[in-house]
This record gives structure tokens, C-alpha cells and sequence, in this order.
């Protein structure tokens, strides 16, 4: 079996998700200005406290898949975690049913 670096999958898997969230923004952020969008490795709400507070954002839009019981347990909230540390307005969007 081939030994894969942890870094180059790392690597892909951004540029991945960069191509993905461009196309993204392209289809249906058509005609909007001044937003901002990017992919970060790490921690999900700890990078985007820090990418907010150091690019001093107006707002915050993120999506939340609800989870409760037993998932939230285990696996927290990102956006409640943001919600406490950003002193920017969040706005929580659920995903289409």
C-alpha cells in the first residue's frame, strides 16, 4: 500500500473544497458584493472567531443542521459556540428539507 502524506491529502482536500465553494458562490451568489469567502483547516468555530474578529465582519451566515440528543452531545454546535464568541449579528440558516 502506497504511503500517502497527511499533509498533500490535507492539501487536496482544500483545493477541493475551494473549487467547490467557488462554484458555489458563482451559482448563487450572482450579483452580490463585498462577500467574503473562504476554506480553513483546524477547528471549525475557533477559525471562524478568528477569521471574523481579525477581518472585521459585519455579519456572519452559517448553517446549522440542528442536530439534538444524543449528535449534539457528541458533536457540540458550531454556531452556538460562534454565536457566544463573535460580536458580529449570525444569521442561522437550515438546510432545505
Amino acid at each position: 500500500m502506497p504511503h500517502f502524506s497527511y499533509e498533500k491529502l490535507e492539501d487536496e482536500m482544500k483545493d477541493a473544497a475551494q473549487n467547490i465553494l467557488k462554484g458555489f458562490c458563482a451559482k448563487n451568489l450572482r450579483g452580490i458584493k463585498d462577500f467574503v469567502s473562504t476554506v480553513e483547516v483546524g477547528v471549525p468555530y475557533k477559525n471562524i472567531v478568528k477569521f471574523t474578529n481579525k477581518n472585521e465582519m459585519d455579519i456572519i451566515v452559517i448553517g446549522s443542521f440542528g442536530k439534538t440528543g444524543i449528535d449534539h452531545i457528541f458533536f457540540g454546535s458550531t454556531t452556538k459556540s460562534v454565536l457566544r464568541k463573535v460580536s458580529c449579528p449570525v444569521l442561522k440558516v437550515h438546510p432545505a428539507e
